[in-house]
């Protein structure tokens, strides 16, 4: 047997959704061994928060088995914009990115949610998109939009999320979404509050000083989604 401050704490989290926001499935899913229900909050509207908080609350009581509530907000996402169906994609393709407004000037276009995007890459920096589906190359840059080079074949479509390895990205840690959700998680006195691309110690910070603004004592849970996470992970921890 090992130390006990050595042994790892392994819990099992569970997404709900429309499927599994019944009391009679939640009482299933406790049964089954769930130790935290994740809200997703890119998605969660707040009032089916409140709701569900409190289902939760009561399953869990009749239960005897305490469960943790998790919100996971969506954070300073980098994401496409909406497109028709999707764009087909072979490599060498060339495929533009703009800022909301501005009109396309070649045919494989989308817009970008983020328009420091311009100013925070230089040419020759590959990016992601679609969780790494996709790769590509900044080719050029100006100052509403930026063309790259496809290196990879496959399809765009609406609303996916960029990533660019390596690169330091001047994106607030907490969106005004986040503090509006940070909000409700106070008021449902939630467990744990899981912060989105925290990408240093000063995101971690931020995130707690936000929380305990509106009374919240959640604990945080940092997720670690690119290079600059794993750079500053020790301040993370710490």
């Amino acid at each position: 047997l090992g130390e006990v401050s050595t042994m790892r704490k392994t819990r099992i989290i569970c997404t709900l959704g429309p499927a599994t926001e019944s009391p009679e499935m939640l009482r299933e899913m406790v049964m089954a061994g769930a130790d935290v229900f994740r809200l997703n909050m890119s998605h969660a509207r707040h009032d089916w928060c409140r709701e569900i908080v409190e289902r939760i609350r009561a399953v869990s009581g009749e239960v005897g088995r305490t469960v943790g509530v998790l919100f996971d907000l969506q954070g300073p996402s980098i994401r496409t914009g909406d497109v028709e169906g999707k764009i087909p994609l072979e490599k060498g393709d060339r495929v533009e990115f703009r800022v909301e407004g501005i009109e396309a000037q070649i045919e494989k276009s989308t817009t970008v949610n983020y328009p420091g995007l311009m100013s925070d890459v230089s040419e020759g920096d590959e990016l992601t998109v679609d969780n790494g589906e996709l790769l590509m190359m900044v080719e050029s840059i100006a100052k509403d939009r930026l063309i790259c080079e496809a290196l990879t074949s496959g399809s765009m479509g609406s609303r996916r999320h960029i990533n660019l390895p390596g690169v330091r990205l001047n994106l607030p840690a907490l969106t005004e979404k986040d503090h509006a959700d940070i909000k409700v998680a106070a008021e449902c006195h939630a467990d744990f509050v899981a912060g989105s691309f925290v990408r240093d110690a000063g995101h971690v910070r931020e995130l707690r000083g936000a929380l305990e603004a509106e009374g919240g004592k959640a604990q945080i849970v940092s997720k670690l989604e690119d290079q600059e996470a794993m750079k500053h992970l020790d301040d993370i921890i710490r």
